[in-house]
């Protein structure tokens, strides 16, 4: 029967709709656009490029992951940016966004070959695009590993759905074959991947989309051998992964526990999905493990009698479910051993499930449309779908704008550029990458990994110069071979822990000139005037010292094990670069840092500093004095 031709009101009125929606779903995560970044793990892949080729890349594991696809996605973003750390986060950021806008796409087309409906295709864009579970995987590169492992999992159950329509054998071998060829792929982005084969066999099982075609025209082993071929797929990729089997053995052996797995695979659905759906928090610290259990299992068979009584309605169920289930079972029981409250908060975890869940819900909002397989939507219904998701935003669109101001980091492209300019003044002074590397001190911040597993100085890139031996005065030579404005950029942070001795007589540890306090956060004076107590999990305290200190030769530190200091320029403002940490042996004498080693420190007519603690508990803090 021949759809209907909707009317002009009510074709304005369905593409008011869709544009509304759209507009709804992507708007929160149009911001982080604006302060494009790297972070953590994506600096690690960007250190590879400079290093390696892509063909040495291709089958390096990446924690337990073998994905040569995504490796092929960071080399061309990589290409897109010139090759250059400037040009890296806008490049890497706007590659993250891709398979989120792809599986969205995907999302829309699969509920609608199954329902018929687009009201309910809207409700599930809706659901799964608006939702902090998914922040992560959209607004962090290495993230987006998941997504596009998902994006080819949902092509692999819409190229099933395709093969059980098609009409002739032709037709449908065709899609049984790209539905094995999305299930070969998807692993080679994540290792949730893996999910493709399963659950686009699953689908396979149930022919057309109403459940009924393969039990009437089809032998049982008929159904069974063409529903195993997208299994051919996750074969090749294991097979093709020929290191996979180690890498995993190591992951298994580090961090398998079946059991607390097991269990946060149950408790995951009704303590974080389902709640998120709605705006609450995780109620895992709330929620009972046995209500948890019991309400997962309750909810689990009215699925399964829903699904018993409506055949329509069971093939987009149990895809829902497998997406659930297998996205937690593959996760967990290798996730849960160091920490299982911590690893139900990791958002791209739930990015899977999340997916199912909208499937679900997009089956049970079939009520919304009028004539969900051949009528037009009424104009109810898309009013209806529209509400529901003008709600989801005005839900999730705060967390999500919370969400993008994690990777804002303003002063990551100056640092970048800076680099840039060293392996220059590096290359024109003739010393090596290895002998740069060796001279430059190890630095870290909010953006960077740890230094104990990756120096972020392998960031530079590689120029021609001959190997020559490290001398002693290498940093120094290199560091003054660079603008002011790029040594503080590079030296921002830098850790003066092996730079601090312990002050050589009484007078260098009595001595010296005491800071006046100027303000407070999240501390308070003690009955000793130079002592203080840090309460919060960024505490700081402000000192400023007179103009004649500007030519301080020594900063005694009588403070905590670890700290952090930072200090204005010569205009009073603050900034990343102009800080430096330490972490050290508690001194009762304190200990000196000799300012000569601190490569960004500038004397200014007035010293102005702030002495932060970055930990939660109380922390005695003492007034740091100046030796000229």
């Amino acid at each position: 029967m021949p759809r209907p031709l909707l009317k002009p009101f009510d074709l304005r009125l369905n593409r008011l709709s869709v544009g509304v929606i759209l507009v709804l779903v992507i708007w929160p995560y149009a911001s982080r656009l604006a302060w494009a970044s790297l972070y953590v793990d994506d600096l690690v892949r960007v250190g590879f490029r400079q290093t390696e080729t892509l063909r040495q890349s291709l089958f390096r594991p990446f924690n337990e992951h073998i994905a040569p696809l995504f490796e092929v996605v960071s080399w061309l973003a990589w290409q897109a940016g010139g090759r250059r750390l400037s040009t890296a986060p806008l490049a890497f950021t706007i590659a993250s966004y891709l398979p989120f806008l792809l599986s969205l796409a995907l999302l829309d087309r699969l509920v609608k070959k199954e329902t018929g409906s687009a009201p309910a295709a809207l409700s599930a864009v809706g659901i799964f695009g608006l939702s902090s579970l998914a922040a992560e995987s959209v607004f962090w590169f290495s993230a987006s590993s998941f997504t596009w492992a998902l994006a080819l999992t949902l092509a692999a159950v819409l190229a099933a759905i395709e093969a059980g329509e098609a009409f002739g054998r032709r037709g449908r071998t065709l899609w049984i074959l790209v539905a094995t060829t999305a299930s070969a792929a998807a692993p080679m982005f994540c290792g949730l991947g893996l999910l493709a084969g399963p659950v686009s066999a699953l689908r396979l099982w149930f022919g057309s989309s109403d459940g009924l075609e393969t039990r009437r025209g089809s032998s049982r082993f008929l159904r069974v051998s063409v529903s195993a071929v997208p299994w051919l797929g996750t074969a090749a990729y294991l097979a093709s992964a020929f290191r996979l089997r180690a890498v995993l053995a190591q992951s298994v052996e580090r961090n398998l526990n079946l059991g607390q797995g097991l269990l946060c695979v149950v408790k995951a659905p009704v303590d974080v999905l389902l709640p998120n759906l709605v705006g609450l928090p995780n109620l895992d610290p709330f929620l009972p493990t046995p209500a948890a259990v019991l309400l997962f299992l309750g909810l689990l068979t009215l699925l399964m009698v829903w699904a018993w009584r409506s055949p329509s309605s069971r093939p987009l169920i149990f895809v829902g479910l497998a997406l659930i289930l297998g996205g937690y079972g593959l996760t967990y029981p290798l996730r849960a051993s160091a920490d299982p409250a911590w690893v139900l908060t990791v958002q791209r975890y739930h990015l899977f499930p999340q997916a199912g869940l909208a499937l679900i819900v997009a089956r049970a909002a079939v009520f919304l449309s009028r004539k969900p397989r051949s009528g037009p939507a009424s104009r109810g219904a898309l009013w209806i779908s529209t509400a529901i998701v003008v709600a989801l935003f005005c839900v999730h669109s705060p967390g999500l704008k919370r969400s993008s101001r994690f990777y804002r980091y303003p002063e990551q492209v100056r640092v970048l550029s800076a680099m840039e300019g060293l392996a220059k003044a590096a290359e024109g002074l003739g010393l090596s990458r290895s002998r740069a590397l060796a001279a430059l001190d190890p630095f870290a911040n909010a953006w960077t990994p740890e230094p104990r597993l990756f120096n972020a100085w392998n960031l530079l890139p590689v120029w021609p110069a001959p190997a020559q031996p490290a001398r002693p005065d290498d940093r120094e030579t290199l560091l003054l071979a660079v603008s002011p404005q790029d040594r503080e950029a590079l030296c921002g942070g830098m850790d003066v822990s092996k730079y601090l001795i312990k002050p050589t007589n009484a007078s260098d540890r009595e001595g010296g000139e005491s800071g006046r306090v100027v303000r407070c956060s999240q501390a308070r004076p003690l009955a000793d005037p130079d002592r203080f107590e840090a309460r919060g999990e960024l505490a700081f305290v402000e000192f400023v010292w007179p103009p004649k200190s500007a030519l301080a030769r020594f900063l005694i530190l009588p403070s905590p094990a670890q700290g952090e200091i930072w200090w204005t320029d010569g205009r009073g403002r603050w900034s990343p670069s102009r800080s430096l940490t330490w972490s050290v042996a508690e001194s009762p004498e304190g200990w000196a840092l000799p300012l000569r080693f601190v490569p960004h420190w500038s004397g200014t007519e007035q010293i102005q500093l702030r002495l932060l603690i970055r930990r939660k508990g109380p922390v005695a803090l003492a007034t740091p004095r100046v030796l000229r």
